[in-house]
Formats: C-alpha cells, structure tokens, sequence
C-alpha cells in the first residue's frame, strides 16, 4: 500500500512539473503574391522581409505564378514585407507579433507611380556633325 502511494505521489509531482514545461517558440510561414497596379501577377519581383528584432533582411524572386514563401520564421519577431520591380516597389507591411497564425498571407501591390524611363534617343536619328 506504502508503494502504490509513494507512486502515486511520484507521478502526481512528474505531472505537475511537466505542466510546467516552457516550450520554444513555433515558428512560422509567411506567404503571399505580388500584383502590380492593374491586379496582374509579376514574376521576377524581389520580395524583401526584414526582422525587426535583428534586422536581418532575406529576400525572395517571384517565380512565374507571382507567389512567394518564407518559411521557419521566429514567432517572436516583428516582420516588414515589400516588393521591387523595374524601379516600382510597394508599401511596406507589418507581421506582428501578435498574430498568433503558424501561417500569415501578406499580399503586396507595386505602386504604379514610378513612370519608366523613355529609351535613350537613337544614334542614327542626327548624322553626325549636323546639329538640329
């Protein structure tokens, strides 16, 4: 009787003490697309996510679908998202802390103010030496 106590007693405490347990944190997954102005997917953009802990900054090229992934990512950092294509970017966009999802969607717009430059002139429109 003394030993189904003694136990008892052994896995009542192994259970408290496991309840107590911290665990590291989860890590998680931050996906999304990258649209330009008109709605339109653009493969070859360069997505940047920085920690705003550490301030490490990774950077991910858009394949063909207009989607990116970053995977394995601290639940306890704060992250900042944008897109660059062709001089156009989008505005940044905050992953909290606070959202508690193992995985966030963040989509990205490039802005469609950045007017692209003319091409250079070509050179056979003036002859040489002929000013006009």
């Amino acid at each position: 009787m003394a030993t189904r106590l003694g136990l008892a007693a052994c896995l009542l405490v192994l259970t408290v003490a496991g309840g107590q347990q911290t665990t590291a944190p989860v890590s998680r997954t931050i996906e999304g697309s990258v649209f330009d102005h008109n709605g339109h997917s653009v493969p070859g953009a360069v997505v940047l996510i920085e920690d705003m802990k550490t301030l490490q900054v990774r950077s991910y090229i858009v394949q063909a679908d207009g989607k990116f992934r970053f995977r394995g990512l601290s639940a306890d950092a704060n992250y900042e998202l944008r897109a660059r294509f062709h001089g156009e970017s989008s505005s940044p966009k905050t992953v909290s802390v606070f959202e508690s999802k193992p995985l966030v969607v963040v989509n990205l717009t490039l802005s469609g103010k950045h007017k692209r430059a003319a091409p250079p002139p070509s050179a056979s429109t003036h002859p040489p030496g002929n000013p006009s």
